[in-house]
This record gives structure tokens, sequence and C-alpha cells, in this order.
């Protein structure tokens, strides 16, 4: 049954990571992120931030994962809406 959890998570880890990635090479290639929340972006970038932290503490390193990707892409966006904000 314990596996069961690990590959739920990590078809969860896949689903959200596939959503954040596919809007962060969208930004790269299209250099248009206006349309993208700034409020959006901050509070999925501290959130990730805090689910990284919290796997840390736990030792879930489907957790750990899952953030590290969120972390980094929503960071990348936030990047993105800095340097595209004239485009």
């Amino acid at each position: 049954m314990e596996i069961l959890f690990y590959i739920v998570g990590l078809i969860a880890t896949a689903l959200c990571s596939i959503g954040l990635i596919s809007q962060v090479v969208k930004g790269f290639i299209t250099k248009h992120v206006k349309d993208v929340s700034m409020l959006m972006v901050l509070s999925l970038c501290l959130g990730t931030f805090f689910w990284l932290i919290y796997g840390i503490w736990r030792g879930d390193y489907i957790i750990v994962i899952a953030n590290i990707i969120g972390v980094s892409s929503t960071f990348t966006l936030l990047i993105q809406k800095k340097l595209y904000k004239n485009y």
C-alpha cells in the first residue's frame, strides 16, 4: 500500500510540473507573460518554497522533488515577469 502512495505522489508531481514548466517554456518562446498574474506567481513561489522546507523537514523525497521543480519554475516565471514587462 505504501508504494501506491508514492506512485500517486509521483503522478501529482508530474502533472503539476507539466503545467508550470509549459508556462515557463511559453514565456521564453513568446517573451510574453503580461497575462500571468504577479500575485499568482509570488504566492506559488512562496507556497512551493514552504512546501520544500516542509518536505525536507519530513524527509519526504517526493515532496522535496515536486517543490524543487515548483520553486524553480515559479522563480523563473518571476524573473520572466521582470525581464519581459515591456513586451
